[in-house]
Parts: C-alpha cells; sequence; structure tokens
C-alpha cells in the first residue's frame, strides 16, 4: 500500500489512530507548503474529531475503538487563535 492509498484509508470509513494521525500529520506538512486555507481548516478539524473520538458511532467505525460508548457525547473543537482571526469578517 503506498502513501497515497494510506491517506485515502485515514479518511474513509474504516479509521483508527495511526491513519488519521498520519492524515494529520499530512494536513501540518500542506499548511507549512501551501499555507493555511479553508479546506485544511476543515480537513484538521473532521480528522482531529474523529481520532478523539474513542468509539465507534453511527457511519464511521474506529477499528481501534469497534464498540460504542454508552454515553453519546458532542465533540467539540476550537480553532487556534492565530487561525480563527483568520476566519473572522469584519463588521460593517
Amino acid at each position: 500500500v503506498d502513501q497515497v492509498d494510506q491517506r485515502r484509508q485515514a479518511r474513509g470509513v474504516v479509521r483508527d489512530a495511526a491513519g488519521l494521525s498520519a492524515l494529520i500529520d499530512l494536513i501540518d506538512s500542506l499548511e507549512a507548503a501551501h499555507a493555511t486555507a479553508p479546506a485544511l481548516v476543515t480537513a484538521r478539524l473532521i480528522a482531529q474529531a474523529a481520532l478523539e473520538r474513542c468509539e465507534s458511532r453511527g457511519g464511521h467505525f474506529r477499528a481501534d475503538y469497534p464498540d460504542a460508548a454508552a454515553d453519546a457525547r458532542h465533540t467539540r473543537l476550537k480553532l487556534r487563535p492565530e487561525i480563527e482571526s483568520s476566519f473572522r469578517v469584519a463588521a460593517e
């Protein structure tokens, strides 16, 4: 399996911590090479939320956490301040 296939698998329906961490590393390298863009911020939020969810629930399966937690919970993430400031809209 080459690196492109590994990245596709990491963002697929069946996920695990190693693949999600590799995907976040890829996002880091893309940001370093091309600057932060809204699509990369969105990709990071999705990958980080998936990594922090230590259960399988709904349409996405964590191979390393195959069971659903007894209580469902929401995962909340916050943008780093330097990224958040680039998405603020000026008040008119």
